[in-house]
């Protein structure tokens, strides 16, 4: 049997590789689980967080490029955040391994 959801929770997507924490007005901070966290979902940590906690987030973080650029996204529900994130796995966060090969093609080299 599922477990019911309550309202008042969102489900917060995190492609950073080790996830995010994020310090709030009062209390401890706020902890996102990353992409490589045993609770990721298609490259993307997966925290179920209370909807009064994430919008003090969006309000006082509104500028954080990890926020414009959705590489951290709020649903509503684990299924909506699941689907978005599968449509946003090619998206780059900046924090993907170099290629070797790649970055040859480009004259960089190792260092001896």
């Amino acid at each position: 049997m599922a477990r019911k959801r309550s309202a008042d929770m969102l489900t917060i997507a995190c492609k950073l590789p080790q996830g995010l924490s994020i310090p709030m007005p009062e209390g401890p901070p706020l902890v996102l689980n990353g992409a490589l966290s045993p609770f990721a979902l298609m490259g993307h940590g997966m925290t179920d967080v209370k909807a009064a906690a994430w919008a003090l987030v969006e309000d006082k973080y509104a500028d954080a490029v990890w926020l414009k650029n959705e590489v951290v996204f709020a649903m509503g529900d684990k299924e909506s955040a699941v689907d978005k994130a599968e449509d946003r796995q090619a998206v780059k966060a900046g924090f993907e391994p170099v290629d070797p090969k790649a970055a040859a093609a480009k004259g960089i080299t190792a260092a001896d």
